[in-house]
């Protein structure tokens, strides 16, 4: 997940959102938020750091979104 992150803080989208389909194919359950409260930071400007990454990386914000995303 950290990986993501330093690829969209590089501009490797392509390379981020690999990283992306990586962790729903290995968490099919996982979301942004889930995974907010799964992975505490002491600093909030990290978490939001990491959050970001996620959801560059196409990590939904829901199951519902997830779902639709699946059926395309």
């Amino acid at each position: 997940m950290v990986r993501d992150t330093g690829m969209v803080a590089s501009g490797d989208q392509e390379g981020a959102r690999k990283c992306g389909d990586e962790i729903v194919r290995l968490m099919p359950k996982a979301t942004v938020p889930a995974l907010s409260r799964q992975l505490p930071y002491a600093k909030p400007e990290d978490q939001a750091q990491l959050l970001e990454g996620l959801r560059a990386a196409g990590l939904p914000e829901s199951q519902c979104v997830q779902v639709l995303t699946l059926r395309r």
